[in-house]
This record gives C-alpha cells, sequence and structure tokens, in this order.
C-alpha cells in the first residue's frame, strides 16, 4: 500500500508565522516571513518541544489552546506576550485542528492594535478625569483655594502621585511654590522658589521656552526597575506667562501617552480659572472698598448728594436728609432743581 505523504506548509508570501504542531507541542513543520520575536529558525526548532521554546506562561496557553482545538475540532484563539526590543509584544494564535493529533497554528503580531486600543481607553479615561477635575474646581472663587484643590484632584485622579503649582514673581523674576499635593506620605517637597533663568530646573526651562517639558527616566537596581517622569506645563494667560504645572509620576511616560499630551488641554483650562479666580478677588476687594465708601458718605454729617447729567438724584446721604428735609427714599430718581430751593432771595441774582 503506497503511504500518503503528509501536505506541507509553502504559503511563503503569509506575512505571520505559521506551525505545524502534533498534540504534544513537538515542531513538525514552521514557515516564518520575517523577524524578531517571532524568528525562530525553522532548522532549530523542528523536533522540539515547544516548552524548549517558549516561557513557561505561553508553553502553559499554546498547550491548552491546542489541546482545546484537537477536543472540540473548532478553531481555538489564544493571546500572549513575549518581551520584545524596548518594551511587551502581542501576538495571536489561530489553532486549526488538522487532524484528531495535528493542528496548524497562524501567529500574528498584534502589538499595534492591542497599543492603538490601549491608548484610545487611556485616552477616554483622562478626558473623564479632566472634566470631574474641572466639576470639582467649578464654584471655587478663592485663587489660594482652587490651587491647592487643582493639584489634590490631579494627584487622585490623574496618574501622577505629586503635583506643584509655580506662579510667577516678576518682581523677584523667579517662580513661586503656590500648591502643592502628593498621595505619598512622605513624599518630597519641591523647592518653594525657582529662578526663572536656573540653568538645570524644567521649571524653568518650561516657563523659558513656553513648551511642555518632558524627562524620563529608568534605572535598575538590584533587579528592580525603577522608572520616574517629571513633567512641566506652562500656563499663559493672554500671551503671557502665569506659571508652571510641575507633575511626578513612577512610570516611563513618553509624549504620545495621553497623561502627557492631555496636560495642554488642562492647563489651557486651569489657567482660565485661576485667572477668572483672581479677576473675581480683585472685583470683590473693589466693591468692598466702595461699599465702605459709600458707607462713610451715607453717615457723614455733610450734605452729600449725587447726580446724573440730567440732574437726577443717584444718592442722597443723612447729611442731606437732614438739610432739606426729604428722605433718601424720596429724593432718588428726582431732579435736583425740584427738591432744593434757592438761598438767595427772589430777584437777587448770585454773583
Amino acid at each position: 500500500m503506497k503511504q500518503q505523504k503528509q501536505p506541507q506548509l509553502k504559503i511563503e508570501s503569509f506575512p505571520d508565522l505559521i506551525v505545524r504542531l502534533d498534540r504534544d507541542g513537538t515542531y513538525l513543520e514552521l514557515v516564518e516571513s520575517g523577524s524578531g520575536p517571532l524568528f525562530v529558525p525553522e532548522k532549530v526548532v523542528i523536533g522540539l518541544n515547544i516548552r524548549e521554546v517558549l516561557p513557561p506562561d505561553v508553553y502553559q496557553i499554546s498547550i491548552d489552546g491546542i489541546q482545546t482545538a484537537l477536543q472540540t475540532q473548532h478553531m481555538e484563539i489564544i493571546q500572549y506576550t513575549l518581551p520584545g526590543t524596548a518594551e511587551e509584544q502581542y501576538f495571536e494564535s489561530r489553532i486549526f485542528p488538522i487532524s484528531t493529533s495535528e493542528v496548524i497554528c497562524f501567529i500574528r503580531d498584534i502589538s499595534e492594535q492591542v497599543q492603538e486600543k490601549e491608548h484610545i481607553m487611556q485616552t477616554e479615561s483622562m478626558l473623564e478625569a479632566i472634566v470631574n477635575i474641572s466639576q470639582q474646581l467649578t464654584g471655587i472663587l478663592h485663587p489660594d483655594e482652587l490651587m491647592n484643590a487643582a493639584v489634590r484632584q490631579i494627584c487622585q485622579q490623574l496618574p501622577f502621585y505629586s503635583a506643584t503649582l509655580y506662579l510667577l514673581n516678576k518682581r523677584k523674576n523667579s517662580y513661586q511654590r503656590k500648591a502643592f499635593a502628593s498621595i505619598r506620605k512622605h513624599a518630597h517637597r519641591p523647592p518653594p522658589s525657582i529662578e526663572a533663568n536656573h540653568p538645570d530646573s524644567i521649571i524653568s526651562a518650561a516657563a523659558k521656552t513656553e513648551k511642555q517639558v518632558l524627562k524620563a527616566t529608568s534605572e535598575e537596581h538590584e533587579s528592580v526597575r525603577r522608572d520616574k517622569t517629571q513633567v512641566a506645563h506652562p500656563l499663559v494667560a493672554r500671551h503671557e506667562m502665569m506659571g508652571v504645572l510641575y507633575l511626578e509620576c513612577d512610570a516611563y511616560l513618553t509624549t504620545r501617552n495621553p497623561a502627557v499630551t492631555l496636560l495642554r488641554p488642562f492647563a489651557e483650562l486651569l489657567t482660565t480659572a485661576i485667572n477668572n479666580a483672581r479677576l473675581f478677588q480683585k472685583q470683590a476687594l473693589i466693591q468692598d472698598k466702595l461699599r465702605l465708601q459709600a458707607n462713610i458718605l451715607r453717615n457723614i454729617s455733610d450734605a452729600i448728594i449725587v447726580a446724573d447729567e440730567e440732574f437726577r438724584i443717584q444718592d442722597w446721604n443723612a447729611g442731606a436728609e437732614q438739610m432739606y428735609g426729604w428722605t433718601a427714599v424720596e429724593a432718588l430718581g428726582k431732579r435736583f432743581p425740584m427738591l432744593v430751593q434757592p438761598l438767595f432771595a427772589p430777584g437777587v441774582q448770585e454773583d
């Protein structure tokens, strides 16, 4: 009887890794059209078991997928990660049973799709957090109270463990720390003052260039990786430098991360809120001063009368009431000549 040969996989133009495995995970055939984490030389792996090639966790996911596909005789899809050159890479394997003892796996690198999905989710989460912070700050009209609330909300809702707000002091040519918050109990406080032209400060660099400055570092100590990111974002109101928002994070962030890219619209909202609170405080002080002056005018013994260009009474103090006999309620809105009689005798003209 003539032995039937197992069909060979010759899909050289297919962009992904294709492998044929037996039920125990032994490599029977391999077709690969690229390089990187998917690349395994065919002559090296044929005859080996996936246990000898893949990390333990990926091996377990793969062998479970193979067994399920063979038992159900239906396609099984698994996803896993492998360490890449810079960051983890994501893969998807579609496992097709071709007999009761063998499968074909079509493996694709899905890192871009996964990262794009994560980016969209992070962006949505950041936008939601920014809206929440804006709502929390609504109605706070005192500048100091507003700034302290802002840095607290940043630490609670954004991926930063500390937030500091510096405002420009033109007289001292420096940036003064106005608010600080951290979710860590013993967090290091940034300096209370930063010179505007400090050569080594990312805070002064952000202020000087009016652009965001990011500094991300990664260190390994005793096999423990420690990441840190510092971000300084300028606060500009009506084309004038107001201050700098300084943030710290224990992750390695890039300029593409939504936590970094969305700082610009957030900084604009924060700048507007601070500016409005300052204006409100200034107006409140002016109104207090005017009320004080009005109270003095009302209670002074001399008659003080305020009229518009049509001689209609706008203000009529207690002295005027005593001198002319009309109450303020009776006088307001009346024309001045109707209430005040001439002091000289009829027929006598004033010099």
